[in-house]
């Protein structure tokens, strides 16, 4: 018998994982509003979000959108009852001083040790509000320039894909 274990600070010992999904909503939809969801938010990570889910890690989705550019996206994409918390533009907009998406999310979820979330964001501001936050932030290139990710953190993917799940966060 073979027992496997996993290397320390992997997205499955977090307490939560957040998805800023900005970037993939600010992407054309061929004129329907809330878009196609496999071209907003690809199956590769559906099903990270998925295996995240039945592990028992509380999910959060950030996102400058609003309710009703996001919920749909999520619901289409077949991953809204999996989110435990959902952070849109309305939420933060009634919040002053600034309070970011990250810590609005924490707070909603009651986690008190921001270095057990990871955020995976598509954004450069996303990036540095999980980072000022004291979280592991996990940039998500895509179609953004890496190098502005690589001066703010050292975790860059190219995707959010089941492959994230091996990151080493420490």
């Amino acid at each position: 018998m073979t027992i496997t274990t996993l290397a320390p600070e992997t997205l499955y010992t977090m307490d939560a994982v957040f998805f800023d999904f900005t970037s993939a909503l600010r992407q054309g939809s061929g004129g329907d509003p809330a878009g196609s969801a496999t071209d907003r938010i690809d199956e590769s990570a559906r099903q990270l979000v998925r295996s995240l889910y039945r592990a028992g890690v509380k999910l959060a989705v950030l996102g400058a959108a609003t309710e009703a550019e996001l919920l749909p996206v999520l619901r289409r994409a077949g991953i809204l009852e999996l989110i435990s918390v959902i952070v849109t533009a309305e939420e933060l907009s009634g919040h002053a001083p600034h309070v970011s998406a990250a810590a609005l999310a924490a707070r909603q979820l009651g986690l008190h040790r921001s270095s057990r979330v990871a955020v995976f964001a598509d954004t450069l501001p996303g990036v540095q509000d999980a980072l000022q936050e004291g979280m592991k932030a996990i940039a998500v290139s895509g179609g953004n320039p890496t190098l502005a990710f690589e001066l703010t953190t050292q975790l860059v993917v190219p995707r959010i894909t089941l492959d994230c799940l091996g990151l080493k966060l420490a």
